[in-house]
């Protein structure tokens, strides 16, 4: 089973044939038979392939054919001496190229003072170059350089007869001095100009800055550089703290004046007191004496309101100078009443003051009820915050006490309808000081 069997074909007319057979099973009703099945021949069908006769017919008349198509061979040498004339035609002989080379390469001619004596030469060739000594604007020695094309001398370009670069000279010859870039590197940049204009251009008031930038102003003198102006404030611990001039009290006349860069600031504690509990302003509490200097507002100020101001600002951050202060009052003298009820009559330098009320010509820029000269004192320039906004914008509904003396029981403050107003010693009202901050 699964063998093939070859056997002599059957046919007679072919030789060496054979037949394929293979032996089948069929099963059926149980019972398997064997058959033997012719599945193929041997024979091999030639028929449409040549010859060796017709194959050596084939490749003779192929030749032939190709060898046709060939010339002799004096044809064949014929052509390759016409190729090599052709390509030697193509390329300049020796003689026409060291010509060009002389007439193109050029050749340094020398060095002339003007350009005259350069034209005057003969003999020149395209591209030769040379150098003419010049003197420019700035009386400095230069060499243009030139190259004839075959017809003139043509300028080419000025020689930089220094180690400086074209820029460097540029910048030396245009007068600029060590003063003239100082100023223009004090120039505000593009970024600091925007902030600044829109500083100068705002028509509010901001209700917060960074303390930070506001020291950096400070040391550099310009709020506006760094986006502030007068008016704008800052809360801290309940307490407002206003921007109201920058270098407010700067001088030389130490310890009178401040040398060093300062904003003042107005404090607004939110907080009210009596200017003297006694009612009147020639007696402070625990006798302390008579006038601004002994009052219990201004005790109030550096023993209340100080403390807290240094806790939020910074204690090194504040500034003490001598303030002038009354120290005296007059309780017959003559005041802007028109009347013998009292008048401040004295003042004295107190040293080492962080803080003190505003004076009225600090507020109004002028004296309204001030008693006399004397309640002025060191305090007698009408600050920046107030040439721009009125004090009840800056003090809304609170109305301050101010440190003026009016009479032996009244004292001056800012009242909340705008007025400039006046109200017995005894009067407890809202609380407003200036400090220094650098």
């Amino acid at each position: 089973m699964g063998k093939i069997y070859f056997v002599p074909s059957a046919d007679p007319k072919t030789q060496n044939v054979k037949d394929e057979y293979i032996t089948l099973s069929v099963t059926e009703g149980g019972e398997t038979t064997y058959n033997w099945e012719c599945i193929g021949s041997t024979t091999i069908d030639l028929s449409n392939y040549y010859t060796k006769a017709q194959t050596d017919t084939q490749i003779a008349s192929a030749l032939n054919n190709a060898l046709a198509a060939y010339s002799t061979t004096t044809q064949v040498g014929t052509m390759i001496s016409s190729a090599i004339n052709s390509a030697l035609a193509a390329y300049a002989t020796k003689e026409y190229v060291s010509s060009q080379v002389q007439e193109y390469a050029g050749t340094f001619r020398g060095t002339y003072d003007t350009i005259a004596d350069l034209e005057a030469t003969t003999g020149n060739h395209h591209n030769d170059y040379a150098w003419v000594k010049v003197t420019d604007s700035d009386g400095d020695n230069d060499y243009d350089r030139y190259k004839y094309n075959g017809s003139a001398w043509v300028f080419e370009y000025r020689l930089n007869n220094t180690h400086f670069t074209a820029d460097e000279l540029a910048s030396i010859r245009s007068g600029m001095t060590t003063a003239k870039r100082e100023k223009l590197d004090a120039l505000p940049t593009d970024s600091e100009l925007t902030t600044t204009l829109n500083a100068m251009t705002r028509h509010t008031r901001l209700t917060d800055f960074d303390l930070n930038v506001l020291k950096q102003a400070v040391a550099d003198q310009n709020l506006e550089k760094y986006g502030l102006k007068v008016g704008d404030q800052k809360t801290i611990n309940g307490y407002t703290y206003v921007i109201a001039d920058l270098n407010t009290m700067k001088g030389t006349s130490t310890p009178y004046r401040v040398t060093a860069n300062h904003v003042g600031l107005v404090v607004i504690p939110h907080t009210t007191t009596k200017w003297n509990a006694s009612g009147n302003t020639s007696t402070g509490a625990d006798n302390r004496g008579a006038g601004y200097k002994n009052c219990d507002l201004h005790d109030y100020l550096k023993t209340t309101v100080l403390p807290h101001v240094q806790n939020d600002l910074g204690a090194a951050n504040l500034i003490a100078h001598s303030k002038l202060l009354t120290n005296a009052v007059n309780a017959t003298g003559y005041n802007r009443y028109g009347s013998n009820t009292g008048c401040s009559s004295g003042w004295e330098w107190v040293a080492d003051q962080y803080i003190c009320a505003l004076s009225e010509v600090q507020v109004y820029g002028a004296t309204v009820w001030s008693s006399s000269g004397y309640d002025t004192g060191e305090a007698c320039r009408q600050l920046e915050v107030f040439q721009h906004f009125s004090h009840t914008e800056i003090f809304g509904s609170e109305y301050p006490w101010l440190r003026d003396v009016v009479s032996a029981s009244d004292a001056a403050g800012a009242h909340d309808d705008g007025a400039a107003g006046i109200d017995p010693a005894s009067y407890a009202l809202y609380v407003a000081a200036l400090i220094l901050f650098h």
